[in-house]
């Protein structure tokens, strides 16, 4: 299994998830995995990567919000497009 399949499983651990007071913990996992992934995931997939980085600044923003709905949405809009680009 790549690193990139990997790091699709941690994003599908959140996405897929009940939305719970939790969240914040989950996204912050989400992000260290990535930053403790991204050389990999750069050598398979230099967009992926730039989308991850994407990924991260939404997670930050996450830190300013009570509520994730938003944050949730465009993470999966991130999530679709690096499975679209990682189809090719």
């Amino acid at each position: 299994m790549t690193t990139i399949n990997n790091f699709f499983k941690e994003i599908e651990k959140i996405l897929y998830a009940e939305p719970s007071k939790e969240d914040w913990d989950l996204f912050n996992d989400l992000e260290d995995y990535f930053i403790d992934n991204n050389e990999p995931i750069f050598k398979e997939s230099e967009k992926i990567s730039d989308l991850g980085y994407d990924m991260q600044d939404i997670i930050a923003e996450m830190g300013y919000m009570d509520d994730f709905t938003e944050c949730r949405r465009k993470i999966k809009k991130l999530y679709d497009e690096m499975k679209k680009e990682y189809s090719k």
